[in-house]
């Protein structure tokens, strides 16, 4: 009996509102039954005037149940709690898009500043692999200027054998640490006034009267001219002069070990501004050039 006591203190207590204890509402009549009981009650009792009727068939209709104030609280409870619900569901949703754009846009300014980043180091890299080439390059060429051959005029001399008639002789050297290959020249001799007016011709391209090669730190060739036709004898004591300089030049074209062309172009003279020395030549202003 104690058991089945405490069992019904627990039911009224989780549901007060349920049980055969429970206070309960007042049920609306079933139609059928009140119809039933009034018609006997007309066999019975003697008729009413025809108002009365009204008023019993006015008063005998279906009540409309209205629910209990315990039963309105109810609803509205759960009401506002739904709408609290939906309100709290809609409040996060709308705090973690704002959270995610956020994120989103965080994420997009560490990209572009690590793009920018990026881009600033391949630039300065591009710029160190640019600088270290050009300084290998400057390194390479200072290396092949400080091996290469060098041919220049070494010395150069002019003798009349016979009036009127000069040979010249010029050397050149390779001054330079390392041979002189493929080496090619020639050398022409022409009597005009100084300073040249016109002109001094050449051979034609390709036009050779010396070819050799000249070793590294001092290897020389030499190469002689004679004028084939004797110079007027009107101008025997003037040579040597304003009015009758010689003129020597030429050209020498040969390789390095490195594998490059170069060229020498040279312009001597016996005469000029200055009366020339027997025996001597002088370097020309005009017409030296090489590479």
């Amino acid at each position: 009996m104690r058991l089945l006591a405490a069992a019904l203190v627990v039911l009224l207590v989780l549901f007060p509102g349920e049980g055969p204890l429970a206070a309960t509402a007042p049920q609306a009549p079933n139609p059928a039954v009140s119809t039933l009981q009034n018609a006997q009650k007309a066999k019975l009792a003697p008729s009413p005037p025809a108002t009365l009727v009204n008023r019993a068939h006015a008063t005998t209709s279906t009540p409309t149940p209205t629910p209990t104030p315990s039963a309105r609280l109810l609803i509205g409870q759960g009401a506002d709690r739904g709408v609290d619900h939906d309100t709290t569901i809609n409040l996060w949703m709308a705090a973690l898009t704002g959270g995610l754009l956020l994120v989103a846009g965080v994420q997009a300014y560490l990209f572009l500043v690590q793009l920018r980043l990026m881009r600033e180091a391949m630039r300065v890299s591009q710029e160190g692999a640019r600088a270290a080439t050009e300084t290998a390059e400057a390194m390479k060429q200072t290396t092949q200027r400080g091996l290469r051959a060098y041919v220049a005029v070494s010395h150069s001399t002019i003798h009349f054998p016979r009036p009127g008639i000069p040979v010249v002789k010029v050397v050149v050297r390779n001054t330079g640490q390392t041979p002189a290959s493929n080496v090619r020249q020639w050398i022409h001799m022409w009597v005009e006034r100084y300073p040249l007016t016109v002109e001094l011709g050449e051979p034609p391209e390709g036009f050779v009267m010396g070819q050799g090669h000249l070793g590294g730190n001092g290897g020389t060739s030499e190469m002689v001219i004679e004028r084939p036709n004797p110079i007027a004898p009107c101008m025997h004591d003037r040579i040597g002069t304003a009015d009758c300089t010689i003129y020597i030049y030429g050209r020498v074209e040969y390789d390095d070990i490195f594998g490059h062309r170069h060229f020498l172009k040279y312009r001597l003279m016996y005469g000029g501004a200055e009366e020339g020395l027997e025996g001597s030549l002088k370097s020309c202003p005009e017409g030296n050039e090489g590479n």
